[in-house]
């Protein structure tokens, strides 16, 4: 950087090789020169800086690719594991009975369907029709 004096001293080798006349003529094309040169210099950065958020979301989507041919990778072998069914809900379907318990009985004579428990000895339920009451 340029000290106060050195200026000084440009200014006055500047005035004395240019001439009074000439010096803002010049002070005039090194201030657009330097204009240009910033507005050039932060377009250069810009496109850098583009450039590098480009590069770093390719980087995060073949990452995000990798994770997901690994899952996709994990899943087919967790399924060839359980005997190649599609998922693993369709694995745990067979294994839920799709009747009730031999001790529940289905009352079908009433519309509303009260179940009751024989194995533990107590009394069906009774529908709550509008005109009884709660016991």
């Amino acid at each position: 950087m340029l000290s106060l004096p050195h200026l000084v001293i440009l200014f006055l080798v500047a005035l004395m090789v240019f001439g009074p006349q000439k010096l803002p003529e010049l002070a005039r094309m090194l201030g657009k020169a330097m204009a240009e040169f910033r507005r050039i210099s932060f377009d250069v950065r810009r496109v850098v800086e583009d450039e590098m958020r480009d590069m770093e979301r390719a980087a995060r989507d073949a990452d995000l690719r990798k994770r997901e041919a690994e899952v996709t990778e994990r899943e087919k072998a967790a399924q060839e594991a359980l005997g190649g069914s599609n998922t693993l809900g369709d694995a745990l379907a067979g294994t839920i009975p799709a009747t009730p318990p031999s001790g529940a009985q289905i009352d079908s004579q009433s519309p509303e369907q009260t179940v009751s428990d024989t194995s533990l000895g107590t009394a069906p339920e009774t529908p709550l029709d509008d005109h009884s009451s709660p016991s």
